[in-house]
């Protein structure tokens, strides 16, 4: 299994679907991309299966798990409140009946909230690797897991099946804007490069679609190093991040407008959210990422 998603319920649901429809076989590997809580928070689940399982992890990463996911997973929890607001102020604009009703539906409590309070359990990765081959066993396919560089953080695994050409990536190739406030803009394309010499054919990220080609990776790579290279460039002149925030648009950003990026990223957005109303221009996710290039330009 790589990544355990955003909390143990969704993970013990997913643990049931894999054991009515693929098999009756316990998760015997669970591979944690990078130490973000909405890939690592449903690892309780498989522990709680009484099965054993190994988790795996580059060293990195399991340092990160050690470090800050109590911190960050607070953080996260401190936030609720904010984003139970925000979900209300949106539901009151709608005018589509079924989007209230999934705002306020039967299995929330008042205006929304949850009914229910998952708690909380946050674990450390069993095993740190640079490079794992599990060979085929028992009509098993073999699955190729190896850390190719910092990307979305300091530790993204890659794991790669070549029997099926496929290949997951956890968030440092997804089909969203890259999240880059633990990011290493300098090095992500590189890193991105050195993914796109597996024999792969179907890319499956940690959010967003199937990618059935190298388009949306290829533009994602471009796009890092545009606004990387735009940013140092204006950081040495002297802009304030502000000022780049003005100047670096969607419309001026080559890379967005190339192949149809800009309008692929608005499109999967707005599928990936139908319930919660419009969603924020492109334009505020680019600021975003300005505002973290420019904090972790020279992150090596």
């Amino acid at each position: 299994m790589v990544d355990a998603h955003s909390k143990p319920s969704a993970a013990a649901s997913l643990i049931h679907q894999i054991q009515r429809e693929i098999t009756e076989k316990p998760v015997r590997y669970v591979v944690n991309t990078h130490f973000h809580w909405d890939h690592t928070q449903g690892d309780h689940a498989y522990r709680l299966t009484g099965e054993k399982v190994d988790f795996i992890a580059s060293a990195s990463t399991k340092q990160l798990m050690s470090d800050l996911a109590v911190a960050r997973m607070k953080a996260s929890v401190g936030a609720v409140p904010q984003q139970i607001d925000a979900l209300r102020a949106r539901g009151s604009t709608l005018r589509l009946g079924c989007r209230k009703s999934f705002l306020r539906g039967p299995d929330r409590a008042d205006g929304g909230i949850p009914n229910r309070a998952e708690e909380l359990h946050v674990g450390v990765a069993d095993h740190h690797v640079r490079q794992i081959v599990l060979a085929p066993r028992s009509g098993v396919r073999s699955a190729h897991r190896f850390f190719n560089g910092h990307s979305h953080t300091a530790g993204d695994i890659f794991v790669f099946c070549p029997q099926q050409r496929a290949i997951a990536t956890g968030d440092a190739i997804h089909g969203f804007l890259p999240n880059i406030a633990d990011g290493f803009p300098r090095v992500w394309p590189g890193t991105i490069d050195a993914v796109g010499h597996a024999d792969f054919q179907y890319l499956m990220g940690g959010h967003g679609p199937l990618q059935t080609d190298r388009t949306v990776m290829t533009s994602q790579r471009n796009y890092i190093e545009e606004l990387t290279g735009k940013v140092a460039e204006g950081k040495k002149a002297g802009l304030s991040v502000g000022e780049m925030q003005k100047r670096f648009t969607v419309a001026s950003l080559k890379s967005l407008q190339s192949n149809g990026y800009a309008e692929f990223l608005v499109r999967t957005s707005e599928q990936s959210n139908a319930h919660f109303g419009k969603m924020l221009p492109l334009q505020d996710g680019v600021n975003a990422n300005i505002h973290d290039v420019y904090s972790n330009l020279d992150r090596v």
